[in-house]
């Protein structure tokens, strides 16, 4: 087995060639490590790309005291102390006294523990100074090494200045493995380290005691590491509180691919740790989203958004830009990331990945098994924040204003109420569209001319009575007063809404899921077509018995009425047609089917009286084939009974001759 000498030397060579010093399993002296410090001191590591050349690796190793020659006490000795001499620390284990070889005493156990000490001191300042050389290492790794004979990793106090030296040089260090003893409790130099190292991508953290570890700390200090890709725990035997922190770790961070786990002592902890190690099957894209780029998320950020009213962040969710044209959606989307949570700025190239996800479906329902849909309850927020962008980016989205809750509650009636907005003239642009771009579905009426056309044309009313109602609505209440207007106002607002929802429901339920409009179809909107007149007629005059508004729906209701009339009779007409062209049809296809079950019966027939002679054919051939084989096995039969008579004849006239022969 090769001496400790021969093992540096090899690991020295390799360090010369590669940058990379290794060492496992072995030992390491005072002396080998100053030789690296100095290499290193004469050799300033060169940076290419912000990447340090050296890698420093120490895994199972003990550190001792020089080589034995060093340690020898030579002369006569009659009294001997260790102390701290000039300035140097002498570092001896063992003192040889006498001119013979193998006479020696120890030193007392307290002076021996305490220079064990002092040499350790020395040892770790050594080691901490080699390690803290500027930009010198993009990987470290001191796993489970121990000084001399003892059992305890390095000191509390070597960790501790060595992860406050590493972050006086961020970016450069890329890979850190330590094993980190029991008593490391400082979590704030821990994250520190963290926040400082934003270059690491590659963790091993193994700890002595896994109680004693702030785990909600550790994973706070990881959750936002921009680069961080593996993390192992070595053979450290996580606690329910290490695996509620991964777990939570593994929401925020999604740079993370890999975490290494040691299977949990205890039976109890398995299923958090098979949960953990199938959600890691996954890549980072995968998982980032399956659990957050989700319409419950997207919803809950623009519900926050306009609590805060960050319109920016808004009009993202809404998939709007605000920016030019020219700009591409991937470099808009980039821009707009930073006005978003810190944890999709933190992974705003999986948002970019993932841009056609990243929009709100305002048509879909809110929660299942209820009408109200994300537009609608956007709308609702907004108008109760009276946040006039927010308003516009949702109804320029597709939100829909004349959507109906459960309540029956609408969205319009705010438009009449209170001062003057920016939100209101949108909204009223909105509701003053063309009959077809407000309500697509009347498309199908398009063949009904007459129809269409008084659908139109109540539309268009409706549009002139809104704009005199805003008119009305921004005048100084003594003149609503003087001129009339004050005494029927709010009536009239509440009936120019209720004659809107009629003639949009109605258009929307007679074409609903139809490829076209029938009898049935049209006396649905006959009947959304009364409702309209019935408000009409019933709603309260002026003390002249007028109202612009009804009196004109009276109007208009009741021509198209006659026309809706007009085409219910022609669809029935054309249906009752068509009715009777396919009860006529009826005899004439039964008679052809009949026939054609004739023709087939006959075929059948003629095919069975066929098969029947083929059969009978057969079987006669059968017969034939069975009686010729009869007698040819009845002729076989007797040419052998007649051979054998004649062989016995012969064989007995031999046997006679044969007695008889002299």
């Amino acid at each position: 087995m090769p001496d400790l000498a021969t093992i540096f030397n090899t690991a020295w060579n390799n360090f010369e060639q590669t940058g990379c010093f290794q060492l496992a399993d072995t030992a390491l002296t005072l002396n080998q490590l100053n030789k690296i410090q100095r290499y290193i001191k004469k050799n300033p590591p060169p940076l290419a790309d912000n990447i340090a050349h050296y890698q420093f690796y120490l895994s199972n190793v003990k550190l001792i005291p020089n080589s034995t020659q060093d340690q020898i006490l030579t002369g006569s000795i009659t009294e001997h102390s260790i102390g701290h001499k000039s300035g140097h620390f002498v570092d001896l284990h063992i003192v040889q006294l006498g001119t013979n070889r193998h006479d020696s005493i120890t030193l007392q156990p307290t002076a021996r523990e305490n220079n064990l000490t002092r040499q350790q001191g020395v040892f770790e300042e050594t080691l901490l100074n080699l390690l803290s050389q500027k930009n010198a290492w993009n990987a470290i790794k001191l796993d489970n090494v121990i000084f001399e004979d003892r059992s305890s990793c390095l000191s509390q106090g070597f960790y501790n200045h060595l992860l406050k030296n590493l972050t006086a040089h961020p970016e450069v260090l890329k890979d850190f493995s330590v094993t980190l003893p029991s008593s490391f409790i400082d979590q704030n130099v821990l994250t520190q380290f963290f926040a400082m190292n934003t270059g690491l991508e590659n963790l091993k953290l193994a700890f002595s005691e896994v109680d004693s570890i702030n785990w909600p700390a550790l994973g706070f200090a990881l959750e936002s590491h921009p680069h961080l890709k593996y993390i192992s725990f070595g053979d450290t035997r996580l606690n329910a509180a290490a695996y509620h922190t991964l777990s939570e770790l593994l929401h925020k961070n999604y740079h993370i691919e890999q975490i290494e786990l040691a299977e949990p002592s205890h039976e109890a902890l398995m299923i958090p740790h098979r949960v953990l190690v199938e959600r890691l099957l996954k890549s980072c894209e995968e998982r980032f989203k399956e659990e957050q780029v989700t319409q419950a998320k997207l919803i809950k950020m623009a519900t926050q958004a306009l609590a805060k009213g960050d319109t920016e962040c808004f009009a993202l969710l809404l998939n709007q830009q605000s920016g030019p044209l020219a700009i591409t959606a991937e470099a808009w989307l980039e821009k707009a990331c930073q006005n978003l949570p810190a944890l999709y700025r933190n992974h705003a190239n999986h948002v970019q990945q993932y841009a056609s996800d990243f929009r709100l479906d305002l048509q879909k329902p809110l929660t299942e098994g209820h009408s109200k849909t994300v537009g609608y309850d956007l709308l609702e927020k907004a108008f109760a924040e009276n946040d006039s962008k927010s308003i516009i980016c949702l109804i320029d989205a597709g939100a829909n204003l004349l959507e109906h809750t459960e309540d029956a509650n609408t969205l319009i009636r705010q438009l009449f109420e209170g001062e003057k907005s920016p939100w209101k003239t949108k909204v009223v642009e909105y509701l003053q569209k063309d009959l077809t771009l407000l309500v697509p579905a009347v498309a199908q009426l398009t063949p009904f001319v007459e129809v269409h056309g008084h659908l139109n044309e109540i539309k268009l009313h409706l549009d002139r009575y809104l704009t005199k109602l805003m008119q009305r609505a921004s005048w100084p209440s003594f003149l609503r007063l003087i001129t009339g207007v004050a005494f029927h106002f709010r009536d009239r607002k509440v009936e120019w809404e209720r004659a809107l929802e009629n003639l949009v429901d109605g258009i929307e339920a007679s074409a609903d899921k139809k490829p076209e409009i029938d009898y049935a179809a049209m006396d649905t909107l006959h009947q959304w077509i009364k409702r309209l007149l019935h408000d009409a007629r019933d709603a309260k005059r002026s003390w002249l018995g007028r109202s612009e508004l009804n009196n004109e729906l009276e109007r208009l209701g009741t021509e198209l009425e006659t026309k809706v009339d007009a085409c219910k009779t022609a669809l029935h007409e054309k249906e009752v047609t068509h009715a009777q062209a396919r009860s006529q049809e009826q005899p004439e296809k039964i008679k052809q089917l009949e026939g054609e079950l004739s023709s087939q019966k006959q075929e059948r027939a003629e095919d069975k009286a066929e098969f029947d002679e083929k059969l009978k054919a057969q079987q006669e051939e059968i017969k034939q084939l069975r009686e010729l084989m009869q007698r040819y096995v009845l002729q076989t039969t007797s040419n052998q009974s007649t051979a054998t008579k004649e062989e016995i004849s012969n064989s007995e006239e031999k046997n006679v001759r044969t007695f008889f022969k002299p």
